[in-house]
């Protein structure tokens, strides 16, 4: 058995350019990506990287990891990833089933797969079976919220010309969402995130321009409640 040894967590804030008018979050601007790195580190000296989704939560995943996770994770066998993951969501459920919790898991699983990848000498996607033919996810643009019309064209135009075959819009008006398909053309797929508690942007039969699919369109915590909704998309 090769035991966990010590996990450190290491907080990146990315330069990022949003590429229109800043967002904000809570009012401040949002100019940089939050980045927190988990550093796994076994008892013989391997050491494998993962990265914990931090943005504008970075403190809190990062306490998560430090305070949390990581005393219950140090001394455990690295090897059987997937058995400490199932344990530690278990154990972990009263936190959270998602946010913080699960970003700190991630990185944490992250980085004991990256360990399993340089113990065995190949790369990561190879161990966990290689890649699909065809890819079963095509590569596609997702795109910030803009909330501009003339810009989430621009930006549709410009992922376009970069040679994405798709788009993912982050906009839930229609006037948005209509000026991206208007700028791609009707042969381009492209994809909404409905967003939970927002206005969607149907179109397929909605009346609104005709989009490939949705992601996030009902809402989780509702269950069976949305069904329906599942049913109509």
């Amino acid at each position: 058995m090769t035991k966990i040894a010590r996990i450190e967590t290491i907080p990146l804030a990315v330069p990022h350019d949003h590429g229109g008018p800043a967002p904000a979050w809570g009012g401040r601007p949002w100019r940089a990506l939050d980045v927190l790195l988990v550093r796994v580190e076994t008892a013989d000296g391997a050491v494998g990287w993962g990265e914990a989704f931090s943005y504008n939560c970075l403190p809190a995943v990062r306490a998560m990891i430090d305070e949390t996770i990581g005393p219950v994770v140090v001394g455990r066998d690295a090897t059987d990833v997937a058995a400490l993951m199932r344990e530690l969501q278990q154990a972990m459920h009263l936190f959270g089933r998602y946010g913080v919790t699960i970003f700190a898991l991630s990185g944490i699983d992250i980085a004991l797969w990256d360990l399993a990848a340089k113990r065995a000498g190949m790369p990561l996607g190879q161990l966990l079976g290689g890649p699909a033919d065809p890819p079963l996810v095509p590569g596609y643009a997702s795109l910030l919220k803009y909330r501009d019309p003339e810009l989430v064209a621009e930006k549709a135009r410009e992922a376009l010309d970069e040679g994405y075959p798709a788009v993912k819009l982050h906009e839930t008006g229609e006037p948005e969402v209509a000026a991206a398909r208007a700028a791609m053309g009707e042969d381009v797929e492209a994809v909404a995130e409905d967003e939970v508690g927002g206005r969607r942007a149907r179109g397929d039969g909605g009346g609104g321009p005709a989009l490939r699919g949705h992601e996030l369109p009902v809402d989780p915590r509702r269950g069976a409640g949305d069904g329906g909704a599942a049913r109509a998309l």
